[in-house]
């Protein structure tokens, strides 16, 4: 604070009275920022364990459902990938996981990731 105190000491009244516009001019931009309405145009969501959309996200949460489950055996076959030491090389140490439905429906080109 004492290093703006420093800057300002120096300025002549006239440039004092721009300063204090200025800075009364954004700190009403700031203001109206804060109340300016906003809407929501779209939305949408795919979580693992619900249906689609964020009315299927609202029903999981409010019913307290688990979104955990096994692997869907199409994904890989989850004993043969299991060991219960979790120090195994190229292992899981565990038989769980959330998995979206229908993954092959993501368009990994419109986030830049590769399809592997």
């Amino acid at each position: 604070m004492s290093s703006f105190l420093e800057r300002i000491e120096k300025l002549s009244p006239k440039q004092l009275a721009l300063l204090a516009v200025e800075l009364q001019n954004r700190l009403e931009a700031s203001e109206r920022k804060q109340r300016e309405p906003i809407a929501i145009v779209g939305m949408g969501c795919r979580i693992p364990g619900a249906e689609a959309g964020p009315e299927g996200f609202w029903r999981l949460l409010h019913e307290g459902r688990d979104a955990i489950s096994q692997p869907p055996p199409e994904r890989w076959d989850a004993a043969a990938y299991y060991s219960a030491d979790p120090d195994a090389p190229g292992r899981t140490a565990t038989l769980w996981g959330s998995f979206l439905p229908a993954v092959d429906y993501f368009d990994a080109a419109h986030f830049g990731i590769s399809r592997r």
